[in-house]
């Protein structure tokens, strides 16, 4: 097993009729600081929610993450506490990230997911941004904050055989847009991520008629299946990213997944920004997409390889989580 470094900050326990309900608020420091368009992340700040009964045991997981929710992790942690004091209220929170840790809690607990001894694997996006891992076919480059270093930055890249995926986490005008992709060659670029704010419609499919040489991908705009038709009724891109704790649990995340299929988008999953409970569920929905001819198998699944502590396996380009980890790790926090 992984020895992941974290701080439980606050620990409620609820007893309810149905089950003792355990709320962890954790902190998870990570190797290095991950920076994105609109902030720097030093620790991953998350909530762990748990249901045991003598019958079984569900997990779920919320890593709160700015640019993506409104909700701090104050904000986070009082509505986890407010919902674990009355779950049958936990449809009137919504979906996404307010509710995924008590929505992936329940369906692995009755789908007892994590009783099975599960090991799911998955092909991940090497995160980067100055150092490359060169066994990883595709690389990840963060840009968003001076576009002329960003253009510096994915010609370098360029040099190297591997295929590119550059993301600017909304970090463009539409102007900055259009002049790195008139200062760069699409050569070995795989994507173009989210180059626009995420309600940009018109602008994103301007810059897709300009410039169709580039594979566009959407991810901040992309939180249900209305936000897919949007997508398609502008034209605004090629390629949806889906993350678990944008839809709001592994049946959303499918069905949502399916969706995008339907209206012939290529479809690109996982979060950089969770640990190991948010990553298995993402590489259980992996698991079943991964056959589709329209579903990218090089995920970015990568989050738990931030977190101090946790090692990628030495299978080449491949993250491994095993069910009976998180069991051992659910079973550390409770006893501490």
């Amino acid at each position: 097993m992984y020895k992941i470094n974290y701080k439980i900050l606050d620990k409620q326990v609820y007893e309810k009729k149905g089950g003792t309900y355990y709320c962890f608020l954790l902190s998870f420091p990570i190797k290095n600081p991950y920076e994105l368009s609109f902030g720097t992340v030093e620790s991953f700040d998350t909530i762990y929610v748990i249901k045991i009964t003598e019958n079984g045991i569900g997990a779920g997981e919320v890593t709160a993450l700015p640019g993506y929710s409104d909700e701090t992790i104050g904000d986070l942690w009082f509505i986890q506490n407010e919902i674990a004091k009355d779950i049958c209220n936990l449809d009137n929170y919504g979906n996404g990230f307010k509710t995924v840790a008590f929505k992936t809690c329940l369906e692995s607990y009755n789908s007892r997911w994590l009783i099975e001894d599960k090991q799911l694997h998955s092909n991940y996006a090497k995160i980067c941004n100055k150092k490359y891992d060169l066994d990883a076919p595709v690389v990840k480059i963060k840009i968003g904050k001076s576009v002329d270093e960003d253009i510096k930055k994915v010609r370098n890249a360029q040099e190297h055989s591997y295929k590119i995926r550059v993301d600017a986490n909304q970090g463009y005008s539409l102007e900055e847009a259009l002049y790195f992709l008139d200062n760069i060659s699409s050569n070995n670029i795989e994507y173009v991520e989210q180059l626009l704010k995420k309600d940009a419609w018109a602008e994103m499919r301007e810059l897709r008629l300009r410039h169709r040489e580039f594979s566009f991908l959407l991810d901040e705009s992309i939180f249900i299946k209305q936000d897919i038709n949007r997508a398609k009724q502008h034209e605004a891109c090629d390629a949806i990213k889906l993350k678990l704790f944008k839809h709001g649990s592994v049946a959303d995340t499918l069905d949502i997944a399916q969706h995008a299929l339907k209206n012939q988008f290529q479809v690109v999953l996982g979060n950089g920004v969770q640990t190991v409970i948010g990553a298995f569920y993402e590489m259980y929905c992996y698991d079943l997409l991964k056959k589709n001819i329209m579903f990218n198998n090089y995920s970015e699944i990568n989050g738990p390889l931030k977190i101090d502590g946790f090692e990628k396996n030495r299978e080449s380009s491949s993250i491994r989580i095993a069910s009976c980890d998180i069991m051992s790790l659910i079973k550390e926090m409770i006893e501490r």
